[in-house]
């Protein structure tokens, strides 16, 4: 196993696992026709404006970033933008849908997307 083979194993066995660090989203290709995926949440306060770095601002809108395994089995193997993403936007709460904004390349086994309103 190669070392992008065992990080995106790890993302989907143990930091989107449910019983370790994860939740359970579903994701919405095209925006229908969803699938539930394991993944790994980060939960800005939507509060927060960083005054130190303005490229980060976005005007107050709630946006979250979601890590799901780049792999056929149990995560994604392509990400595009305006696709669909239902989970809480706060720990506990009912799931919203929030669209895709940008994602990262997912060479390194997982991808980092970021999901706003």
């Amino acid at each position: 196993m190669n070392f992008k083979d065992q990080l995106a194993a790890d993302m989907r066995d143990v930091f989107a696992d449910p019983a370790c660090f994860g939740e359970t989203v579903t994701y919405l290709p095209g925006g229908s026709g969803g699938v539930t995926l394991n993944a790994f949440v980060e939960r800005d306060d939507p509060g927060f404006q960083p005054a130190k770095r303005p490229e980060l601002n976005r005007g107050g809108q709630k946006r979250l970033f979601v890590w799901i395994a780049n792999t056929a089995t149990g995560g994604r193997t392509a990400i595009a933008r305006n696709d669909l993403i239902q989970l809480p936007v706060k720990a506990g709460e009912a799931a919203t849908t929030m669209r895709v904004l940008a994602w990262s390349d997912g060479r390194d086994g997982a991808w980092r997307i970021e999901v706003g309103e």
